[in-house]
């Protein structure tokens, strides 16, 4: 009888320490994953910086081309409209021009 009761103990304090030994392995293998999922999702952080930053500098970039594009639409619009306005305007400040001083002439007649 004391004989398996001996033997009881004994396997009993072979589980406790079988268990004890479980838990310790779980716990490793639990840390061991929080610092990969941790690496991991710094690794992706940095990453997605990356990208947005990347598309940051191209959006800028193609936004800055497009308003040199646009101002020199506009430079070639405004220098054309100027050049055919002014082949209407040049005979109306003559126009102007001549009555202002015909205008003069007859009032210093006067």
């Amino acid at each position: 009888m004391e004989n398996i009761i001996e033997k009881v103990l004994k396997t009993e304090k072979n589980v406790n320490e079988v268990i004890r030994k479980a838990r310790e392995k779980a716990f490793e293998i639990k840390q061991q994953a929080e610092k990969e999922a941790s690496e991991k999702i710094s690794g992706a952080r940095i990453e997605s910086q990356k990208i947005i930053q990347s598309s940051l500098e191209q959006a800028r970039e193609e936004a800055r081309q497009v308003r040199e594009k646009q101002l020199k639409e506009a430079g070639h619009k405004s220098e054309a409209l100027v050049a055919a306005k002014s082949k209407k305007i040049e005979p109306l400040v003559k126009e102007i021009c001549r009555q202002i001083i015909e205008t003069g002439f007859e009032k210093d007649k006067k």
